[in-house]
């Protein structure tokens, strides 16, 4: 059977799965891990994968698909190591330095004085969320979903120790 056979009889579809396939098992079957939920898919569901992988990113919401949309921005900010743990969230902003300020401002609020707080994360277009624990530590994340978000907060939280963590706040923006 030459090439034009097979593809006739296997079909476009078909080539396009094989394809995915191949480059999922060439990346080691880790075509969709990547550093955020976001991130997972729209590698998932660009023209070589086609959305096969999405059962590999980390969140059971996915980004939802269409044209790009415009940047809305959020931040966490937490008090600085010498004050007692407190946080302060942003969400709904236009520009990466705006919600930063205003995350560091509603923690300064909430920690009593202004220059006690400092920028922890800031993000666009995805959720995020802060997991405290009972010694005070404390780990901010973004994922492309809350669920992701705070899966990756409390994990990084814990952090092998044997620390109680909860989640304290999460939120999307975007």
């Amino acid at each position: 059977m030459c090439g034009g056979d097979a593809m006739a009889r296997i079909g476009w579809v078909g080539v396009l799965m094989l394809v995915a396939l191949v480059a999922g098992a060439s990346l080691g079957g880790r075509a969709a891990r990547a550093q955020g939920s976001a991130d997972c898919y729209a590698r998932c569901n660009d023209s070589l994968n086609q959305g096969m992988c999405r059962g590999m990113c980390d969140t059971a919401e996915p980004t939802p698909q269409g044209p790009p949309r415009t940047p809305v921005y959020g931040a966490i900010a937490t008090t600085k190591a010498e004050f007692k743990m407190e946080y302060g969230t942003a969400s709904g902003f236009s520009s990466q330095d705006a919600a930063s300020a205003a995350a560091v401002a509603n923690c300064d609020k909430r920690a009593g004085g202004k220059g006690r707080c400092e920028m922890d994360i800031w993000f666009y277009n995805q959720c995020a969320a802060l997991a405290v624990g009972n010694d005070g530590h404390s780990s901010s994340h973004y994922a492309g979903s809350r669920i992701g978000a705070e899966r990756s907060a409390m994990r990084s939280c814990q952090d092998g120790k044997k620390r109680t963590c909860k989640v304290v706040t999460s939120f999307c923006a975007g």
